[in-house]
């Protein structure tokens, strides 16, 4: 007669932390855990600043590339420029400028933070043809002046962006309808 051999067994004793172990959701555990669980002081404050120059080292020049991208396309326009040399130029740097962004915001690997970059390039083009029809009806050179002065709401649409998907992101972890 043949031995039969067991290669691995569940029921047994030392497989029965498995079946004892409760996962339990980490807001059911957090509340009923006696006090929050939060990482030393140190190590919060790493991270804050770690994240703070990803904003300042990434996002920053990344989402000011992408709105002077923009805001050169409406130069277009106004100077001789043949246009076809100039978006294969651009297109590079508006590539190397979404990797910044989504570097910055610390968000590679999840794609519906392309949303992120999508909002900064929308209001970098509305900004564009805002500046199109004022350079058309007030004399004078203001780009530099226009650049900053519309820069702030490019870079804040941009962390608006973020906000909303982290929330939705959040919802649909949890469960909720966003």
């Amino acid at each position: 007669m043949k031995k039969t051999i067991q290669a691995e067994d569940a029921t047994l004793s030392y497989y029965a932390f498995i079946d004892d172990t409760d996962f339990a959701e980490i807001a059911v555990r957090e509340r009923n855990s006696p006090e929050p669980v939060s990482l030393p002081t140190e190590d919060r404050f790493i991270d804050s600043l770690v994240t703070a120059l990803k904003w300042v080292f990434l996002y920053l020049p990344g989402a000011t590339t992408i709105h002077l991208i923009m805001i050169g396309m409406a130069l277009f326009f106004f100077h001789d420029v043949r246009g076809f040399e100039m978006v294969a130029g651009t297109i590079g740097a508006a590539l190397v400028a979404v990797f910044m962004v989504m570097l910055g915001i610390g968000k590679l690997t999840d794609l519906r933070y392309l949303k992120v970059a999508g909002g900064i390039f929308a209001v970098g083009g509305l900004a564009s043809v805002v500046y199109a029809i004022l350079a058309t009806m007030i004399p004078g050179d203001f780009v530099g002046f226009y650049i900053r002065s519309t820069l702030p709401l490019t870079l804040l649409s941009g962390y608006l962006v973020k906000w909303h998907t982290d929330r939705q992101v959040d919802a649909e972890q949890n469960g909720l309808n966003p």
